[in-house]
């Protein structure tokens, strides 16, 4: 019985060096395969974007802003030229939630007022800061929570220029222009 014993412990041993020689060639073996990795990134860089169907993605650098700099967002759509400015666009979509009795809008809702209206592309990031801004700094809106509203003393703003007397439908509900629309965009 000490024979079949010693027979398993040698064995036991032998397999626990055998697995030791395995983990320093594997960790061997992982670190020249994230050299080769990183070799193959660069040479796809060097080749001027050449793409290889193996190489990883180029990790994109986010921008930071800088105090005095304007921050944007690369992923978004260029602005349509004629279409009125951004916060003049944000009155028109919060005096269409107040007419029809809503008790603001959040800055999703108003980017699809005006993706539906003047700009199909526009991002909430090219809406919401504007909008905040408007509320905190300037007091030219009223913010309760994440809504957005005209404030109560005023009365719903008259439609920019070039927006239709009808105006597009957003959540399923036709835009109507304010009384009195004379077709005037604001003035920044």
């Amino acid at each position: 019985m000490l024979d079949l014993l010693q027979a398993i412990h040698d064995r036991r041993a032998a397999i626990e060096r055998a697995l030791v020689t395995l983990d320093e060639e594997r960790a061997t073996l992982q670190s020249e395969l994230g050299e080769l990795q990183i070799a193959e990134n660069v040479g796809v860089r060097l080749s001027k974007g050449a793409s290889h169907p193996r190489a990883a993605p180029p990790k994109e650098k986010r921008r930071v802003a800088r105090k005095g700099r304007r921050r944007t967002n690369p992923k978004s759509p260029t602005r349509p030229a004629g279409i009125p400015q951004t916060a003049a666009m944000i009155r028109e979509a919060l005096a269409d939630a107040a007419s029809r009795g809503l008790p603001g809008l959040r800055p999703e809702e108003i980017r699809d007022f005006i993706r539906a209206k003047w700009w199909p592309g526009v991002h909430v990031d090219s809406v919401a800061p504007t909008a905040w801004r408007m509320a905190t700094k300037e007091g030219r809106l009223r913010k309760e929570g994440s809504l957005y509203s005209l404030l109560k003393n005023e009365a719903p703003a008259e439609p920019t220029a070039g927006a239709s007397r009808s105006g597009p439908a957003v959540n399923g509900a036709a835009h109507q222009p304010a009384p009195g629309d004379t077709g005037r965009a604001e003035a920044r």
